[in-house]
């Protein structure tokens, strides 16, 4: 008497890549199976496409719409703010503020700074909390103040001495300012100040 086998089950999913597995089962005696590959599904491509922010870059692949594999992946360029108020990341970007608005920007009592100490005041279209930066030549940071408050009648001093308390030598330095306000908005200043003992 022969094996009277049941319509059979799959055990083991077929995937993209890998064949699946079908079992029979003998219907007067489990112990007695058969089995046979169930045919791998193959990839099925999806072109997709995530753009690009001013703050993250974007891509473009392949992708399969069944295991979610990639092929063929290709990175977009994150994209630049415009210099109005940007709709995807709420920033500001001023690069220089002698081509910008005169009412906002970074202002330093004297340029170039011949005394012991510059004063450096901040102004933005809405009081914000700012971290100031002031890097040399070689775009290292000599000395930061952070929680710095804009739009402030008392203006910020620098004693012209980096973060270790050295002081600094003469030169060109640049003053880089990243404010947030309460609402949310970003502003970001920078403008060059010259340091002459």
């Amino acid at each position: 008497m022969g094996h009277d086998l049941d319509d059979g089950a799959t055990t083991t999913e077929p995937t993209c890549t890998q064949d699946g597995v079908k079992t029979f089962t003998c219907k007067r005696n489990n112990i007695h199976t058969r089995t046979e590959a169930i045919p791998a599904t193959r990839h099925t491509w999806q072109p997709t496409t995530t753009p690009a922010t001013c703050t993250t870059t974007g891509e473009e692949a392949d992708v399969c719409s069944i295991c979610g594999e990639t092929r063929g992946t290709q990175t977009i360029g994150a994209q630049p703010c415009n210099e109005q108020t940007c709709p995807i990341c709420n920033s500001v970007s001023i690069r220089d503020r002698q081509q910008e608005n005169r009412n906002y920007g970074i202002f330093v009592s004297e340029n170039p700074v011949t005394g012991s100490f510059a004063e450096i005041s901040v102004r933005t279209p809405e009081q914000a909390s700012a971290t100031v930066r002031i890097l040399d030549n070689l775009g290292n940071v000599v000395w930061m103040a952070s929680d710095v408050q804009t739009n402030n009648h008392l203006p910020l001093q620098w004693d012209l001495r980096n973060s270790a308390g050295r002081e600094i030598a003469s030169g060109t330095y640049l003053i880089v300012v990243e404010a947030t306000s309460i609402s949310g908005r970003r502003f970001t200043y920078s403008t060059k100040v010259g340091v002459s003992r």
